[in-house]
């Protein structure tokens, strides 16, 4: 596919780049990488002529002149922000260029150990949660593999790997609210875990590259892209063996619970359940999202294609027009409001508020409603042109039901 179709260009070239929690493991790359942009011998200083005493200067002898050098035009620096990555389990490290982990052998019990029944419905429990993380790192992986090449400008490498770090990162946050672990998958949890990590580890180095040599690809960086893609490919092998052995099938979306914020969300099949902070938030799939960077949305949101619910304790008694009106500031991070309508949330009245944002391409909405001493926000985006992209968000926003 071409790059154009993929790569969206950006505003401004000598900017600051930001790059966060960059795992260790891949800090030899980054060395190598530094010297190999540091690299050349100092110039050898010219030989020195000596004159007797009371000799004069030749006029082929006499010193020459010397011009200034022109002052090295310096490279340009790129905006890369990526967000952090903790896909909880056990931590890694000591992983070294060539040698990329490999799939952890699963433990399995002993025959009569466990019943067949329960380990298949433990596995489609869990793989209900886990494969939209490994199916969301393969895509975007692949996506990104299918353009990345040496031919990028540097603004087309950094809006790259600025997709690629944020969806590896959404992928570390949806991974880490997997807590409940068959014994049967302790495994291939480690290798999911693994994945998502030193994915977004090694857009964390090519960053560095970029800013270092005004190039990301090299033969070192290019390196550590197919090990870490080697690793996300190993998934969709040891989950579907997985599955087999113990004849299970992935469940349905689990419900999202968020005892804390009071309420329920049923996601579609492909979202991923995670965590923005403290706030419940649910990515879209890979095909409800536009592939370049401009699909990561407004820079108040970076989150793509997703629903995102937050809560603020009320000062005073409210209703939902009355806290629209109060916390207006948080409504418009993604757009002036364009218009508002009346709508019910599980029979609470909301305000539904429709945001026109500055990409025409984008849509967003905030619906806002009350509920005992708390205002709540339903947040949406979604690229406008991608095909049941907001119907989606829209549906999943809906579904949202308060525990009594």
């Amino acid at each position: 596919m071409a790059v154009q179709g993929h790569v969206a260009s950006r505003s401004g070239t000598f900017v600051i780049v930001r790059t966060r929690n960059i795992v260790a493991a891949f800090l030899p790359l980054l060395v190598i990488a530094v010297l190999a942009c540091s690299s050349g011998d100092p110039a050898t200083p010219p030989p020195t002529a000596t004159l007797a005493v009371g000799q004069t200067p030749s006029p082929a002898e006499s010193p020459t002149p010397t011009t200034a050098s022109p002052t090295p035009t310096p490279l340009p620096i790129y905006t890369i922000d990526l967000p952090p990555c903790d896909p909880g389990g056990q931590n890694s490290s000591g992983i070294q260029l060539g040698t990329a982990p490999g799939p952890t052998p699963t433990p399995l019990p002993e025959a009569g150990q466990r019943d067949a029944s329960v380990i298949s419905q433990e596995l489609s429990d869990y793989f209900a949660s886990a494969s939209p993380v490994a199916e969301h790192l393969a895509e975007w992986s692949e996506s990104f593999n299918s353009v990345w090449s040496s031919d990028l400008t540097g603004t087309q490498e950094a809006d790259l790997l600025q997709v690629l770090g944020t969806r590896a990162a959404q992928a570390c946050d949806a991974v880490r609210q997997i807590t409940h672990l068959p014994p049967e998958v302790t495994g291939f949890d480690s290798l999911l875990r693994q994945a998502a990590r030193t994915r977004h580890a090694w857009v964390g180095v090519a960053a560095e590259q970029l800013e270092c040599c005004g190039a990301a690809s090299s033969s070192v960086i290019d390196v550590g892209n197919i090990e870490t893609s080697d690793v996300v490919d190993q998934l969709a092998v040891e989950s579907a063996s997985l599955l087999e052995r113990y004849n299970s099938q992935p469940a349905e979306p689990p419900v999202l619970v968020d005892e804390a914020f009071g309420i329920e969300i049923l996601p579609r099949r492909g979202w991923l359940t995670a965590a923005d902070g403290l706030n419940p938030v649910l990515f879209a799939p890979f095909e409800l999202n536009r592939i370049t960077v401009s699909g990561l949305g407004p820079d108040r949101w970076q989150q793509g294609t997703a629903v995102r619910v937050r809560r603020l304790r009320n000062p005073e008694t409210l209703d939902a027009e009355t806290a629209s009106s109060r916390f207006i500031a948080l409504i418009t991070q993604q757009g002036s409001v364009s218009s508002v309508e009346t709508v019910e949330v599980d029979g609470v009245p909301a305000a539904r508020h429709i945001l026109a944002p500055e990409d025409p391409r984008w849509s967003a909405t905030i619906t806002v409603f009350v509920a005992g001493d708390f205002t709540y926000f339903l947040e949406t985006g979604c690229p406008s042109e991608v095909d049941g992209a907001c119907d989606a968000t829209n549906a999943v926003a809906t579904s949202l039901k308060l525990i009594p």
